[in-house]
């Protein structure tokens, strides 16, 4: 299954070659596994986390995976865990990681959650050609991120937006105590004692006031040019958001626009701050892609909730495949309207809670109007989702399955025997559902290798999504379900992955053969700007 592991004669395992793609999971309590890795992204990686954080132990483990073992358990998903204090540590360390990590070239395209216990989150890379020939910046990332129930901290905030950041947080929810420290180059840690616990799963107008608040520090952010870069759930708590600061004299915010879809409830489906188009366009999507269609509007404390038929948050069988379709039909119809998926993210520690996803749209983007009455167009799309502890769904959209569709299941279908890991294919209506060898989505003791050889599966996978012109929009928490034992409660699903079709943005350095990827990865910062004009642009 996945790739062989080989050995040399004295016991080391043979150096592997360039990498395009690759990915980063956080183990419980205190390992993250590069897969794959070369000996490049392992350097990096191991070099800059030990600056912030110290690593107890780094080896490879098997021919495509590399582990690094730190100090403490800042990856612990216990009640019990470890202090405070390691966990910031180990945030302010991925920090400066990501920095360097975008300053070699590597851009984040997806951050999931793959595994239903004993794991944080899988982190997805890219190599790209354009940012490798800009200059380095190497300033750590900011990050937004919680403690406890009650706190919001801010890691290399700039200096000058400790107030506004302060000021936004007391207008909007409240404020007990503040506190800022850690005062470098690179800004200060400041952190936010707030009133009540925000991160304990509120309810009713409370539940709307914490989204309106993340918003509304988004915004500030955007126009500080401070933009949005990636999100890490360390220990399968709430997510901690890294923003890149733009400090060049010449850049300018791009005027946006945000609003929120939070997924509520089994049943519920509530819009924060949309404006009146959205508000327009979004009923009819929902009639059209959900089959149980909408019980009921009402305004929800200044948002608008949709109360859905059945319960799309909870169920499994086809009508899980329609939860699928009805989100994906979601991104896919704001994407034609010039809508993006700018995060989905975790606020809350309670299991049954789900993603809040934050869309955006430029204001000089051009805009497709959609008649109310009209049968709603969308992008097409796909989805990809992870079910229980051996399975992968596939559905696509919109209406049936086209060429396009058919060939990228195919493709899906051939990678997972190439892997060896396919074991059973089922048709449900016009959906797929492929069992897979082994138990790579539980995450418990005894499946590491079968969870590291699906990452590899994914890694390529990804890829090759990529050079068919499909690109990653969303990964997406959308279940309730989970299971309870005397000792955890865990989620039954891991994330959904919404694919839009974008030719644009393939990756034709990935179609290269090796030997022009070897050249390409061994130039110097010079002659980068030179190579990549080979190269179209992305």
């Amino acid at each position: 299954m996945g790739s062989e592991v080989s050995k040399n004669n004295d016991g080391s395992f043979t150096s592997p070659g360039p990498i395009m793609y690759f990915s980063i999971i956080l183990k419980d309590p205190d390992k993250m596994h590069i897969v794959p890795y070369d000996n490049i992204v392992s350097s990096l990686v191991v070099r800059s986390l030990d600056k912030n954080h110290k690593v107890l132990d780094h080896r490879p483990v098997q021919q495509d995976v590399y582990m690094i073992k730190v100090a403490g358990s800042p990856f612990s998903t216990s009640t019990i865990g470890d202090s405070d204090h390691t966990i910031l540590e180990m945030k302010m360390a991925w920090c400066d990681l990501l920095s360097v990590l975008i300053d070699h070239g590597w851009r984040i395209i997806s951050t999931s959650s793959l595994a239903q216990r004993r794991s944080g989150s899988t982190i997805f890379f890219r190599k790209m050609v354009g940012q490798l020939a800009a200059e380095p910046s190497l300033r750590p990332l900011l990050c937004m991120t919680t403690s406890g129930w009650d706190k919001l901290l801010f890691l290399n905030l700039p200096g000058v937006l400790v107030g506004k950041v302060s000021q936004l947080v007391e207008t909007i929810w409240g404020i007990q105590d503040s506190k800022t420290y850690e005062k470098t180059k690179n800004g200060c840690t400041l952190q936010l004692k707030l009133v009540g616990s925000p991160w304990s799963g509120v309810s009713g107008e409370y539940s709307i006031k914490i989204r309106k608040l993340i918003l509304s520090v988004l915004k500030l952010f955007q126009s500080h040019s401070i933009h949005f870069t990636a999100k890490v759930n360390f220990n399968r708590s709430t997510d901690s958001v890294f923003f890149l600061c733009d400090e060049s004299s010449f850049s300018l915010a791009t005027p946006e626009n945000m609003f929120c879809l939070s997924l509520n409830k089994y049943d519920r489906l509530r819009v924060i701050e949309a404006p009146s188009d959205v508000l327009h366009l979004l009923p009819g999507l929902i009639q059209q892609s959900w089959p149980y269609g909408i019980q009921q509007v009402r305004d929800y404390h200044s948002s608008q909730e949709y109360k859905l038929g059945s319960s799309p948050w909870w169920c499994d069988g086809e009508d899980g495949f329609h939860a699928k379709r009805l989100v994906s039909s979601l991104v896919a119809g704001l994407k034609f309207t010039g809508w993006d998926v700018l995060m989905s993210l975790n606020i809350s520690s309670v299991i049954e809670d789900k993603s809040i996803i934050v869309f955006r749209q430029k204001l000089n983007t051009h805009i497709e109007h959609q008649h109310p009455k009209a049968v709603k167009q969308l992008v097409d799309w796909v989805s990809v989702s992870f079910h229980g502890v051996d399975k992968i769904r596939f559905c696509s959209g919109p209406g049936a399955k086209t060429s396009n569709h058919e060939a990228i299941a195919e493709s899906i279908r051939t990678q997972l025997k190439d892997a060896n890991f396919l074991q059973k294919e089922k048709d449900v209506t016009e959906n797929i559902e492929w069992k897979v060898v082994g138990t790579p989505f539980s995450g418990t003791f005894g499946t590491g290798e079968e969870q590291r050889s699906m990452l590899l599966y994914l890694s390529r996978l990804l890829q090759e999504f990529n050079r068919n012109g499909w690109k990653l929009s969303a990964s997406l928490n959308i279940s309730s379900k989970y299971h309870a034992t005397k000792r955890e409660k865990y989620k039954e699903d891991a994330d959904c992955w919404v694919f839009l079709e974008e030719p644009s943005d393939r990756l034709h350095l990935a179609a290269l053969n090796p030997p022009s990827i070897v050249r390409y990865l061994g130039q110097s910062r010079e002659d980068v700007s030179l190579l990549s004009s080979q190269f179209d642009q992305i």
